[in-house]
C-alpha cells in the first residue's frame, strides 16, 4: 500500500467520524433546545392559568362586594379584573403548542366571557341581593373547570418535555460512551497498524543501515509502505555501489601500500648498514642525517603497516599470531624506542611487579602501543611527560598512555578512530593521514578488547585499553628488560 493510500483512507475514516459526531451532536443539542422551550413555554403557560384562576375569582369576589355594598370602588376593581383576565387569556394563546390546547383555550375563554356577561346582567343594579347558588352558577363553574383542564395540559405538556429531555440527556450520554469506546478502539487498531506498516518496517531499513555501517550484509526491506520498500531498494542499490567502490579503493591501496614498501625498506636497510659498517669514519654532521633518514624509514614503514591493516580490516580480513605473551615486556620493548625519540618529552612506565599474561599477537600490540606513544608525543608539540601504565582490573589488562598535550574536542572523540579521519584543530599543522588509531582499534576489537578515550581540550589526552587476560600456559615467559641508556628520558616505576 502507498503512503498517499494509507494517508487517505486513515484521514477518510476520521473525516467520517467527525462529520457523524458532529452532525450527532448538532442534532442533540438542536433536540434539546427544543425541550428547553418547550419547558419555558409550558412553565408560563402554567403560570398564566393559574394567574387566569385567581383572576377569575377576584372577579367574582369583587363582583359580590359591589352588589353587597354598592361601592363603585369593587365595581372598578372588577372591571380591572376583566382586563387582566383579556391579557392573560392573550399570553396563553401565544404560547399555543397543540390544537387541542387551542381547543381548551378557546373553550374557556367563551366560558368565562358567558359567565361574565352573566355576572353583568345580573349584577348590573347595586344592592340586587341574589342567592350563593346564584352567585356561583354553571357559567362560573365552567369556566374553572376548562381554566383547570388548561393548567393541567400545560403540566402534561411540561412533563412530556422533561422526559424528552430527559431521554435525550441519556442518548447523549450513549453518544459519549460510544464515541470513547470507538476511540479506545481505533486507537489500538490504528497503532497496530502504523507499526505493522511504518514503525517496524523503519526499524528493519535503520537495522540494515547500521548493518552495512558496521561492516554487515545488505539486504532489502520488503514490508511496510510501497515508498519505505522504495527507499530500501535504493539504499541496497546506493550500498551495492558504495561497496564495489570500497572493494576498488581497498585494491588499489594494497597495491600502493605494497609499491611503496619495498623502496622504504631498501633505503632503511641501506642507511642501517651504512651505520654499522661505517659509524668510525663517517663525519657527525653525516651520521646525523643517516639516523634521521633511519627514524623517517621507520616512521613510513610504521605508515605503511597501518594503511595495509587499515585494506585488510576493510576487507574484513586481519591476521592474528597469537600466543601467550608478558604484555608488560611488550610495553617496556615499545617504551624503548621512544625514549631519545624527543628531547621535549619524558616517558614514564608504571608497571606492576608481577607479570600479566594475555593471550595476544605480540606484533599487533606492538602495533597499538607504538601508535599511542607515538600520537602522546606527536600531539603534546611544546613537551611534557607521557605516563604509561599497565594494571589489571578483574580479567581485564588495562594499558593506559595519558599525555599533556593539546587534547580531543568532545564532538570528535568518536571520528579519530575512523580512517583518514583526524582532529581539525591539528590537521594542517601535525603530520599524519589518520590511520593510526584505526587500525589500533580493529587490532584491540579482534582480541576481544576495548580501546577507550578521556581528553580535555588544553589539558591532554589519555587512551585506555582493555584486552582479556588468562593464566601462563606456555609462550615466551618474563624476561628481564635492561635500560641501555643512563641518559635517556625514560622512568619505570614498578608498581606492587
Amino acid at each position: 500500500m502507498r503512503l498517499k493510500a494509507f494517508a487517505t483512507i486513515v484521514l477518510s475514516i476520521l473525516s467520517v467520524l467527525t462529520v457523524g459526531v458532529s452532525a450527532a451532536l448538532i442534532g442533540m443539542t438542536t433536540a434539546l433546545h427544543g425541550t428547553s422551550t418547550k419547558l419555558l413555554e409550558s412553565k408560563r403557560s402554567i403560570t398564566a392559568s393559574l394567574e387566569l384562576k385567581n383572576t377569575l375569582l377576584n372577579f367574582a369576589h369583587k363582583d359580590l362586594l359591589w352588589i353587597s355594598t354598592g361601592d363603585t370602588r369593587h365595581l372598578g376593581m372588577r372591571r380591572e379584573a376583566q382586563e387582566n383576565m383579556v391579557r392573560l387569556f392573550e399570553e396563553i394563546r401565544h404560547y399555543t403548542a397543540s390544537e387541542h390546547e387551542a381547543h381548551l383555550i378557546h373553550s374557556a375563554t367563551t366560558a368565562v366571557d358567558s359567565y361574565i356577561d352573566e355576572r353583568t346582567r345580573i349584577g348590573a343594579t347595586p344592592f340586587n341581593v341574589i342567592s350563593p347558588a346564584e352567585q356561583l352558577s354553571e357559567k362560573f363553574e365552567e369556566a374553572a373547570r376548562n381554566l383547570q383542564s388548561l393548567s393541567l395540559l400545560n403540566i402534561e405538556q411540561a412533563e412530556a418535555a422533561y422526559m424528552a429531555s430527559s431521554m435525550y440527556n441519556k442518548q447523549a450520554n450513549l453518544l459519549g460512551i460510544s464515541i470513547t469506546v470507538l476511540f479506545l478502539a481505533t486507537v489500538p487498531l490504528l497503532s497496530l497498524v502504523l507499526r505493522e506498516s511504518l514503525y517496524k518496517p523503519m526499524r528493519k531499513l535503520a537495522q540494515v543501515m547500521q548493518d552495512f555501517r558496521q561492516g554487515g550484509s545488505i539486504y532489502s526491506v520488503r514490508s511496510g509502505i510501497d515508498e519505505l520498500q522504495k527507499i530500501s531498494d535504493a539504499f541496497v542499490e546506493m550500498a551495492t555501489e558504495i561497496q564495489k567502490q570500497k572493494e576498488t579503493r581497498v585494491q588499489y591501496l594494497a597495491a600502493a601500500a605494497h609499491d611503496l614498501r619495498n623502496p622504504i625498506s631498501a633505503i632503511k636497510m641501506g642507511a642501517d648498514i651504512t651505520v654499522a659498517r661505517y659509524n668510525d669514519v663517517i663525519p657527525s654532521q653525516v651520521l646525523q642525517l643517516l639516523q634521521v633518514i633511519q627514524r623517517q624509514a621507520t616512521h613510513l614503514n610504521r605508515m605503511i603497516g597501518d594503511l595495509l591493516d587499515t585494506v585488510r580490516s576493510e576487507g574484513g580480513e586481519i591476521e592474528l599470531n597469537r600466543d601467550i605473551q608478558d604484555l608488560g615486556l611488550i610495553v617496556k620493548e615499545c617504551c624503548a624506542l621512544f625514549c631519545n625519540y624527543s628531547q621535549d618529552h619524558r616517558i614514564t612506565i608504571s608497571i606492576g611487579a608481577t607479570p600479566v599474561f594475555a593471550h595476544v599477537d605480540a606484533s599487533r600490540i606492538s602495533q597499538v602501543v607504538n601508535n599511542l606513544i607515538s600520537n602522546a608525543i606527536k600531539y603534546s608539540p611544546y613537551g611534557g611527560e607521557v605516563l604509561v601504565t599497565l594494571s589489571v582490573e578483574t580479567n581485564d589488562a588495562v594499558l593506559s598512555v595519558k599525555d599533556s598535550g593539546i587534547g580531543i574536542a568532545d564532538n570528535e572523540r568518536d571520528s579519530i578512530f575512523q580512517p583518514f579521519r583526524r582532529a581539525n584543530a591539528t590537521r594542517d599543522t601535525i603530520p599524519g593521514v589518520g590511520l593510526g588509531l584505526f587500525a589500533s582499534k580493529k587490532i584491540v576489537l579482534s582480541h576481544g578488547g576495548r580501546i577507550d578515550l578521556a581528553s580535555e581540550i588544553g589539558s591532554g589526552s589519555t587512551f585506555m585499553v582493555r584486552i582479556p587476560i588468562g593464566p601462563p600456559t606456555h609462550g615466551t615467559g618474563r624476561k628481564d628488560w635492561v635500560e641501555t641508556d643512563s641518559h635517556n628520558s625514560c622512568e619505570i616505576l614498578t608498581v606492587t
